[in-house]
């Protein structure tokens, strides 16, 4: 009787292992075929380039799907693999213009890849003429040009100080200048007038003469 008791509690703590088996192997297929999805992803570099030197500083863009920048270099990590587009918004170096972005957007992402996106920018052209400061002596009911010692300062676009004339002033950008006389000239005289104007406009392949009348 003992010994058929027995041989019926081995049958069932063998069906009892068998059946944990089972359940731990169920569990584990189970875990195994479960897809957890894998994000892959990259890099995108945003950089800039003023007359093809590299540069550095304040500039509004867009990135696809990503905050906004507002300074170059910059890096944006951990994008998923994908198409990007750059769009430029605003600012870059001062006196320059936006010439375009390279390479041209879109850009795919590949996994463990970086791409980079280049705003260039081209220094602005000023377009320049030429300024003449002369001065002039007035001798018993004649004029007869003068040169010499004479302190002035033309301001404008650019200022210049001057401590002699003639003098001719070559590139100078476009715009509205001004003469003005602080001293010197031909002894014993006085400055009567500047003349055609003491301010005059500057304009592209003009030349204007500022004229000091001494008496």
């Amino acid at each position: 009787m003992l010994r058929g008791l027995d041989t019926i509690f081995r049958h069932r703590i063998m069906l009892t292992a068998c059946t944990i088996c089972v359940l731990l192997t169920a569990v584990l297929l189970t875990g195994c075929s479960t897809n957890q999805p894998v994000i892959l992803t990259s890099t995108i570099y945003v950089n800039a380039m003023l007359d093809n030197s590299p540069w550095a500083g304040p500039v509004n863009f867009t990135v696809t799907g990503q905050a906004s920048g507002t300074s170059v270099p910059k890096t944006y990590t951990n994008i998923p693999v994908g198409n990007y587009s750059l769009d430029y918004l605003s600012g870059g170096p001062p006196a320059a213009s936006f010439a375009g972005i390279t390479p041209t957007s879109p850009q795919t992402v590949t996994a463990d890849d970086t791409i980079a996106f280049t705003l260039n920018f081209r220094t602005k052209e000023v377009a320049r003429s030429n300024v003449i400061v002369t001065a002039t002596l007035t001798k018993s009911e004649s004029v007869v040009p003068w040169m010499g010692p004479v302190n002035f300062t033309l301001t404008g676009p650019e200022t210049i100080s001057g401590a002699s004339v003639p003098h001719p002033y070559t590139g100078m950008p476009l715009g509205n200048y001004t003469l003005n006389y602080i001293s010197g000239g031909p002894p014993g005289t006085t400055l009567f007038d500047i003349t055609p104007s003491t301010t005059q406009t500057l304009t592209a392949g003009d030349t204007i003469t500022f004229t000091m009348e001494f008496r």
